[in-house]
């Protein structure tokens, strides 16, 4: 289960990031060539996938076990140009150190120490 919250956080935190690139993509056609609409469809996609973002950390706090601290942490983070980007890195690292401690062999080392 909580393999699956991982990738769900991942997934939509490079999906929201890719929808802000893709905005700033589109503003030079709007204000430059005066083709407003791909900007009103995109503004709309990455603020739904913003809030899809933000339901999916509510969702993985109390899954994942997560301080509030580590939910505000990354909703600001979400809130920087490709902040969700540099986030995928951290929840991809958080997910190595969740299994590294929970596996086996780290449970081996620790027993030998």
């Amino acid at each position: 289960m909580k393999k699956i919250i991982y990738q769900i956080l991942r997934w939509t935190a490079l999906v929201e990031g890719l929808s802000f690139v893709l905005l700033l993509a589109a503003m030079p056609l709007k204000y430059q060539f005066g083709i407003p609409e791909p900007v009103w469809y995109l503004g709309w996609t990455h603020g739904y996938l913003l809030m899809g973002f933000i339901g999916a950390i509510l969702i993985a706090l109390p899954i994942l076990r997560w301080s509030l601290w580590r939910g505000l942490l990354l909703f600001f983070a979400s809130l920087l140009p490709f902040g969700t980007l540099i986030l995928d890195l951290w929840v991809k690292k958080w997910w190595q150190d969740e299994q590294a401690i929970e596996s086996p062999e780290g449970e081996a080392t620790t027993q030998n120490a």
